[in-house]
């Protein structure tokens, strides 16, 4: 099945399109560390993402390779978890753009890393579309904290 979008490493040289789309109440409220105010601060948040435990992708819609969000995964080599952190920019939500990212993110994973077996997802309890999100992944709430639910999902 063809996916309406597609996942690509980013780079420096994104840094402009990224910060088009980095901003917004709820990306300030839930992942404020992949906010970018500026160029310069878009540049920083890829190059840091871009390191050996850590892989910044953007989410670029397939029809016409528009930049419509980001994710971050962190894998720790000892690990069979990878952490994986994402956003939609505003104008982009509401049409399953972070659901099929995370579809085409889980099947690279597994194509990629087979020692990864679950994907962790740290949803704040405030934030009910991540927390419908992960009901249609299918992913498993394993456990919380007062502020955050932590769910997980097998490759």
């Amino acid at each position: 099945m063809d996916r309406p979008i597609y996942i690509r490493k980013l780079t420096t040289a994104d840094a402009e399109i990224y910060k088009n789309i980095s901003y917004g109440e709820s990306l300030h409220r839930y992942v404020s560390f992949m906010e970018a105010k500026s160029i310069s601060e878009a540049e920083s948040i890829i190059s840091f993402n871009t390191c050996l435990f850590s892989t910044m992708y953007g989410i670029f819609r397939a029809s016409d390779n528009k930049l419509v969000g980001a994710l971050i995964t962190s894998w720790y080599e000892p690990d069979k978890e990878m952490t994986v952190h994402y956003f939609i920019g505003e104008y982009y939500r509401r049409k399953h753009y972070a659901y099929e990212s995370l579809i085409v993110l889980s099947r690279l994973v597994k194509q990629k890393s087979p020692e990864v077996k679950t994907l962790v997802f740290e949803v704040r309890k405030t934030n009910k579309a991540s927390i419908a999100l992960q009901k249609a992944l299918g992913s498993e709430l394993v456990k919380e904290n007062d502020k955050i639910y932590f769910y997980y999902l097998s490759v």
